[in-house]
């Protein structure tokens, strides 16, 4: 899968949508005047995508408060920088160790339809009004594919962004969030990727 090589595995086409929201939430008018922005990203795997937020942040003259949630057990998360939090775990469990109040919230742990839906229902009530909610791997080429969920790889627990989001009814009214954006690489060699975004109410 070609890569921006600028946010770890996104696509260019996702880095175009990750730094419009970042866009977004960095001219907000509430959050104009705060020196750094929050940032949550379930799923850091390598911290690649983290690394890329923090420069883009930084190239903009903020800071950055992250947090991060990952669950691999194989220890591949490189060193990120010093303030940086990571909790170690599945999503499913460690949202009471996450605080209130990021002004963007990456899902893009486990795809599978629980996790994306659970992690939606728990990580989205701590975005700021005003926030970003992004879900990644949202492509239609790549729904239902295999993903290694606790060494299964049922269709079932594969990938299932979409299907999550119109069971949540995130393109309806919501009384949670607006719908900011939706998008995917058109590149026939891009199967996987794609960003849904959401503004918190």
């Amino acid at each position: 899968m070609p890569t921006s090589d600028k946010y770890g595995l996104m696509t260019t086409r996702d880095a175009e949508i990750l730094e419009y929201c970042l866009d977004v939430v960095i001219t907000h008018k509430e959050f104009k005047c705060w020196k750094e922005r929050a940032v949550l990203e379930i799923g850091v795997h390598t911290g690649g995508t983290a690394l890329g937020i923090k420069k883009y942040l930084e190239a903009h003259n903020l800071g950055i408060n992250y947090w991060g949630i990952e669950n691999s057990q194989e220890g591949q998360i490189h060193k990120l920088w010093n303030g940086a939090h990571v909790i170690y775990g599945d999503s499913l469990y460690v949202a009471d160790k996450a605080p209130f109040g990021f002004q963007l919230t990456l899902i893009d742990g486990c795809h599978c339809l629980t996790h994306v839906v659970m992690d939606f229902l728990q990580y989205a009530p701590l975005s700021h009004p005003g926030g970003i909610i992004l879900i990644h791997d949202c492509h239609p080429e790549c729904q239902g594919a295999y993903q290694n969920h606790d060494g299964f790889s049922r269709k079932e627990i594969g990938v299932n962004v979409r299907k999550a989001v119109d069971l949540l009814g995130l393109r309806v009214d919501h009384p949670m969030v607006e719908l900011l954006i939706e998008g995917w690489s058109l590149d026939p060699k891009d199967k996987w990727g794609g960003l849904i975004g959401f503004i918190k109410k």
